[in-house]
């Protein structure tokens, strides 16, 4: 819900108001991707040093400082480091919740809840995406701002997560 509160209108926000040229925002978002490009590999080895909690909590606790970072920026390196801190939120997040889940699902029910994992998020996003608008049209940081408090209760909510509980 969160993701469909502030990232409709990123794009817009960078170059309308933060007056970066179109293909800077381009290489900002390719420089997210390599950022996770490079960690994906190396993740789920960092996952297993970390711990599953700690890894999914990092994960989600990358999201509102990138988020935090985002609406702080005053200028192009302060875009780099939210880039990066995204970049790094994607790499971790992937195999950390994908074990998660794994893990707190019965074995002959996880097509299920897999399956639920990703349809909640999903009905949540259409009308946060229309509320998106409804911010954005009154003050585009309050759009941006107003994702923060949600991707903190996903922090909190993993973190008080059991990750052991398995049936194989």
């Amino acid at each position: 819900m969160a993701t469909g509160l502030s990232t409709v209108y990123v794009s817009i926000y960078v170059v309308n108001s933060l007056n970066i040229p179109p293909a800077y925002y381009g290489v900002l978002v390719g420089l997210s991707s390599l950022v996770t490009i490079a960690l994906v590999l190396p993740a789920a080895g960092i996952v297993k040093r970390l711990g599953l909690r700690r890894a999914a909590v990092l994960s989600a606790l990358f999201s509102p400082i990138s988020m935090l970072t985002f609406v702080s920026a005053a200028g192009m390196m302060d875009l780099v480091a939210w880039s990066v801190t995204g970049g790094i939120s994607g790499a971790l997040l992937s195999p950390s919740i994908q074990t998660l889940q794994g893990n707190l699902t019965r074995k002959e029910q996880r097509g299920r809840w897999m399956g639920m994992f990703a349809l909640v998020p999903l009905i949540g996003t259409a009308p946060f995406q229309v509320l998106s608008g409804l911010l954005y049209s009154v003050s585009p940081l309050v759009t941006f701002a107003a994702s923060i408090p949600f991707y903190a209760a996903a922090v909190y909510v993993l973190s008080k997560v059991n990750p052991e509980v398995t049936d194989g």
